[in-house]
Protein backbone atom coordinates (compact mmCIF):
# COMPACT_ATOMS: atom_id res chain seq x y z
CA UNK A 1 0.00 0.00 0.00
CA UNK A 2 2.89 2.38 0.75
CA UNK A 3 4.23 2.01 -2.79
CA UNK A 4 0.77 2.77 -4.17
CA UNK A 5 0.24 5.94 -2.11
CA UNK A 6 3.79 7.37 -2.05
CA UNK A 7 3.89 8.73 -5.61
CA UNK A 8 0.54 10.55 -5.18
CA UNK A 9 -0.06 14.00 -3.72
CA UNK A 10 -2.42 12.62 -1.05
CA UNK A 11 -2.31 13.71 2.58
CA UNK A 12 -1.79 10.68 4.82
CA UNK A 13 -2.44 10.34 8.56
CA UNK A 14 -0.71 7.30 10.06
CA UNK A 15 -2.43 6.13 13.25
CA UNK A 16 -1.96 3.14 15.53
CA UNK A 17 -0.94 1.84 18.90
CA UNK A 18 2.52 2.44 20.31
CA UNK A 19 5.12 0.14 18.80
CA UNK A 20 3.21 -0.75 15.62
CA UNK A 21 5.67 0.85 13.18
CA UNK A 22 3.92 4.13 12.37
CA UNK A 23 7.19 6.02 12.06
CA UNK A 24 8.64 3.36 9.76
CA UNK A 25 5.60 3.64 7.49
CA UNK A 26 5.80 7.45 7.49
CA UNK A 27 9.52 7.40 6.72
CA UNK A 28 9.01 4.91 3.87
CA UNK A 29 6.21 7.05 2.43
CA UNK A 30 8.48 10.07 2.50
CA UNK A 31 11.46 8.24 0.96
CA UNK A 32 9.34 6.97 -1.94
CA UNK A 33 7.47 10.23 -2.54
CA UNK A 34 8.34 12.95 -5.04
CA UNK A 35 9.55 14.97 -2.02
CA UNK A 36 11.85 12.19 -0.85
CA UNK A 37 14.92 14.35 -1.47
CA UNK A 38 13.62 17.00 0.96
CA UNK A 39 14.12 16.91 4.76
CA UNK A 40 11.97 14.50 6.77
CA UNK A 41 10.64 16.01 10.02
CA UNK A 42 9.19 13.82 12.78
CA UNK A 43 6.44 15.30 14.96
CA UNK A 44 5.26 13.54 18.12
CA UNK A 45 1.69 14.62 18.86
CA UNK A 46 1.48 12.59 22.08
Amino acid sequence: MVDKIAPTNATVLVQGESGTGKELVARRLHERSVRGDKPYVTINCG
